[in-house]
């Protein structure tokens, strides 16, 4: 990701390996994904191309999938990525696709799987400019969450 940073096309695909690498049940793919630096790559390409919807959705599947898990590891997970300032990000790139519904959804998902129930990290979300009802747990329409306050 690193070596390609400027493709696009190459960070999408690059968040489609990761995210089925640590698809299923397997918490060592997900640990050798974080230890080689999946989310700091995945924070990067983030930052540089805000403007591509797909690559921000691409890259919340991602986090969700190295980020999950209770197992002994699954919380340094969460908190390295969220270390490492993904939830101002994942914010700012639901700020600024707020018409794709599938967008908003997939972050707020991501977002609920690195708070948890954290109260610092979900006051940073907060601080990053999270919507509070994006922090909620159980259905909505990320549409009407997107255009109410």
């Amino acid at each position: 990701m690193h070596d390609h940073a400027q493709s696009v096309t190459v960070l999408i695909q690059s968040c489609a390996v990761l995210i089925n690498l640590c698809a299923g049940d397997s918490f060592e793919r997900r640990d050798h994904a974080a230890m080689a630096g999946a989310l700091p790559a995945i924070a990067d390409a983030m930052r540089k191309h805000i403007g591509s919807p797909i690559l921000q959705e691409m890259s919340f599947v991602a986090l969700q999938n190295i980020c999950f898990g209770n197992d002994s590891n699954g919380a340094d997970r969460k908190a390295k990525a969220v270390e490492i300032g993904v939830l101002k990000d994942i914010v700012q790139a639901m700020t600024k696709h707020s018409d794709v519904d599938s967008l908003v959804e997939q972050g707020s998902s991501t977002l609920r799987l690195l708070v948890g129930k954290d109260k610092s990290a979900k006051q940073k979300a907060l601080d990053a400019g999270a919507n509070p009802k994006w922090l909620k747990t159980g259905g909505f329409l990320s549409r009407r969450l997107s255009k109410s306050g």
